[in-house]
């Protein structure tokens, strides 16, 4: 826990450590819905102002290409979309979400060979 005279600040380190940069903007565009009443209600607008704006403000600066970032978060968005599949066959239960992850992997898939 952090504390100083106005703030207090606790930090979960269970599972820390150093991720490649595509993780987390992978997963927030990977897991947000275009539905209000979702807890990551994200637009594709809202996506795509993401991944711009990590871009710009963050990556471009290590000297590496857009096309290169574009093809890092694909790669990163198929294994997000894939880790609901590997857990459906791992406890051996499906639900909707399942499928639905199911359907985002083919289709991603899909787009990457398109390119």
């Amino acid at each position: 826990m952090l504390v100083n005279k106005n703030n207090a600040c606790i930090i979960d380190w269970e599972v820390g450590g150093i991720l490649p940069y595509p993780v987390s903007i992978a997963r927030l565009i990977a897991h947000g819905k275009d539905n209000e009443n979702y807890l990551f209600y994200m637009t594709d607008s809202d996506k795509e102002f993401a991944l711009n704006y990590y871009y710009d403000n963050f990556i471009k600066y290590k000297d590496i290409s857009y096309e290169d970032y574009i093809d890092a978060i694909n790669y990163f968005l198929l294994f997000e979309y894939c880790e609901w599949i590997m857990l459906k066959e791992k406890y051996q239960e499906e639900h909707e979400i399942h499928k639905e992850y199911y359907l985002k992997a083919i289709n991603h898939i899909k787009n990457i060979e398109n390119r």
